[in-house]
């Protein structure tokens, strides 16, 4: 790459050197990022592993086709994985291991980014990922034959359906709502069966998926492929990372930590290998000793091998804060102005540092005007002001991060009566009066109270309760709580037996 396409390259101080580390010769070659809450983590280890594995495969050949299995018409209706092996051999370059599968579909959307845009330069790189979890499709043990058959035939329609959908996302030419939606022409590979025939050079898995891989025969040749891969050259190098490390902590540490033992076990790996790279990030991990000791518990290596970098927070330096009508007077011309957003920017992040311990903490939005404006009536405006202007910068976007708590309940009951006086205003309304407790009858109006329901996928509202009598008129008594001894009212109401639950 020549100096000139790095001109306009920017990375954060523990991005280059996690990558600087990853590519050590020295003993210290594993770099551990814990930086603040939105400073670049997923990049600190995304640049890394793809800046190996485009080593490895840069060549000025094009990329080969995709062989469309799901097109029944195209393809021949028969099954077989959709990427061609190329120079290089397929097999797993890297895991990335997180701790839920939120976290993995969170993430995900930035490696689909980084991936196309490696496979659609002038020099196109052959890199392929897979996110194996729970959800992905294809069951079982890979397919033989027609691909309109048996299991096979189920996966192709929903494949079907995601090309014609990739097809309308493409005429939006959006990338970041693009990269929202699993592609197989981009570098995806989709099914388990794709994975398990050619290893993606980074597999997305979280620790429970990856332990129950470890296990089983049917993905045997994903680890068979990658050992015989490595064997090949001491040049070829397996790099783990695992992010949000802090999460591992107690049983569930241990856990893990015997799963990554086992992978390494597996792929050949000795702890002490050059061909064992790890890479981990964490917001909360000590730099000191413990910290260190924690590492070396954890993934079974030698602790001088890590390199715990904290970043370099910027420090701010807030200047002169406007007054909030001076805020509210600025002209659309003045607020484009570089001079204006660099004020405004430093002067709202300033009243994000605590001043207990001078660190930068999330702040409610009421407090950050309180200490830009005082107690001033207009202060609310003005902030709302200020924050859309910040919103409106283009080049360079600036990134905004919002904690948004919420506190699932673990049960609601509510009246059966939608006339009851004790309900809501809004209309139509099909409960009444709602409780944070079971009982047997509404306090407003005596009606009885069942199990308050609501469907995950549109909010459709009902109610359910156990069964209490059933009269000879075909009709049942239900009530909130279970009348018979042995019956759980702690399980999911799917779960629930038809003689003991009843879901109106």
């Amino acid at each position: 790459v020549s100096p000139a396409q790095l001109s306009d390259v920017r990375l954060r101080s523990h991005q280059v050197i996690a990558l600087a580390t990853h590519f050590a010769s020295t003993t210290a070659h594993n770099p551990v990022v814990t930086s603040g809450t939105g400073s670049g983590k997923t990049e600190s280890f995304l640049i890394p592993l793809l800046t190996r594995i485009a080593a490895e495969k840069r060549s000025p050949a094009t990329l080969p086709p995709i062989h469309e299995w799901w097109d029944l018409a195209h393809a021949g209706d028969v099954w077989q994985p959709p990427r061609t092996a190329g120079a290089t051999p397929a097999a797993v370059r890297s895991v990335i291991l997180y701790p839920t599968n939120a976290l993995v579909e969170d993430q995900v959307t930035r490696l689909r980014r980084a991936v196309r845009r490696l496979r659609e330069q002038e020099s196109p790189i052959d890199i392929w990922f897979g996110r194996y979890t729970g959800a992905t499709p294809g069951s079982g043990g890979v397919p033989s034959g027609k691909a309109s058959v048996g299991p096979a035939s189920d996966v192709a329609r929903d494949m079907r359906e995601l090309a014609r959908l990739n097809a309308r996302l493409t005429r939006i030419d959006d990338t970041d709502l693009v990269s929202q939606f699993q592609d197989p022409h981009a570098g995806e590979l989709i099914t388990r069966w794709d994975m398990i025939s050619t290893p993606p050079d980074v597999l997305v898995t979280n620790y429970s998926m990856l332990n129950v891989m470890l296990m089983r025969d049917v993905e045997e040749p994903i680890f068979n492929s990658t050992r015989r891969w490595l064997a090949q050259s001491l040049d070829n190098v397996f790099t783990l990372v695992v992010d949000e490390l802090h999460l591992y902590r107690g049983s569930t540490g241990a856990e893990v930590g015997m799963v990554v033992r086992n992978l390494a076990s597996r792929l050949g790996l000795q702890p002490s290998s050059g061909q064992f790279r790890i890479i981990a990030t964490s917001a909360s991990l000590p730099g000191d000793d413990s910290g260190l000791e924690y590492l070396e518990r954890f993934f079974g290596v030698d602790r001088a091998s890590f390199v715990i970098d904290p970043g370099q927070p910027r420090t701010l330096e807030a200047g002169p804060i406007p007054t909030p009508q001076h805020v509210l007077d600025v002209e659309a011309e003045e607020l484009a102005s570089t001079a204006v957003r660099e004020q405004w920017a430093q002067a709202i992040a300033a009243t994000c540092i605590d001043p207990m311990d001078s660190r930068p903490k999330a702040t409610r939005i009421d407090t950050v005007a309180a200490r830009l404006f005082g107690n001033t009536p207009n202060g609310d405006a003005a902030l709302a002001r200020m924050l859309d202007g910040l919103g409106r910068v283009v080049n360079p976007p600036l990134q905004f991060r919002g904690h948004v708590m919420m506190r699932g309940m673990r049960g609601l009951w509510a009246c059966s009566d939608p006339r009851c006086l004790g309900g809501t205003g809004a209309e139509p309304r099909r409960v009444g009066r709602m409780y944070d407790t079971p009982r047997s009858t509404c306090l407003d109006c005596g009606a009885r109270v069942l199990e308050l329901l609501y469907c995950f996928e549109c909010g459709d509202v009902s109610l359910g309760g156990y069964i209490v009598d059933r009269p000879d008129r075909g009709a049942v008594v239900m009530s909130t709580t279970p009348v018979i001894p042995g019956d759980n009212s702690g399980d999911f109401v799917f779960r629930r037996n038809d003689d003991e639950y009843r879901w109106l």
